[in-house]
């Protein structure tokens, strides 16, 4: 059973390996096609929790969902919840000791908006305008600094929008 276990596991890190690789392809020849379906926030949560929510609390990380939007939504699930593990793996690198990482929907008018806030170091003012420009980085990361040019990309791509505000040592909204 633990074979069986680990195997999934591993299988699993090589889907996601390629799916990245992927990612930075259609990146690079500035065409992405996605596979779009209508998708309660519910399911897009459920694969966001088994990619990256349930690791948050070995990292000391409280999550805090506040969902007042839960209705449906169109997008590549899995494009769409590989930005949103990347966003939230930023955010927990924000918070080396712990924290509180919010994750809220709601419903602005037409737009369906998706906040992701942690209680992180913060991004510098002078950092904030470049970050989604490629291969700029906040931190002294193992990244690639294409993290968000790549999620701004697929966001864009689903005719969406992302946009940062920050407060030093108070924390990051994405």
């Amino acid at each position: 059973a633990e074979l069986h276990a680990l195997n999934a596991l591993l299988g699993k890190a090589v889907s996601g390996m390629v799916a990245t690789t992927q990612e930075l392809l259609d990146y690079t020849r500035g065409s992405i096609s996605l596979k779009k379906q209508r998708v309660s926030i519910w399911r897009v949560l459920d694969e966001l929790n088994q990619q990256a929510l349930r690791l948050l609390p070995g990292r000391n990380i409280e999550l805090v969902k506040q969902i007042r939007y839960d209705g449906n939504i169109d997008v590549d699930v899995a494009r769409f919840v590989r930005v949103l593990g990347h966003l939230v793996q930023n955010a927990c690198d924000a918070m080396p000791n712990g924290g509180v990482l919010r994750f809220t929907t709601d419903l602005v008018q037409t737009e369906i908006v998706l906040r992701i806030t942690d209680s992180g170091r913060g991004i510098r003012p002078e950092l904030l305008s470049k970050l989604f420009e490629p291969f700029a980085t906040n931190v002294e990361s193992i990244g690639t600094g294409l993290g968000l040019a790549i999620a701004k990309a697929v966001i864009e791509a689903h005719g969406g929008k992302i946009s940062i505000a920050s407060v030093p040592d108070k924390g990051t909204t994405v």
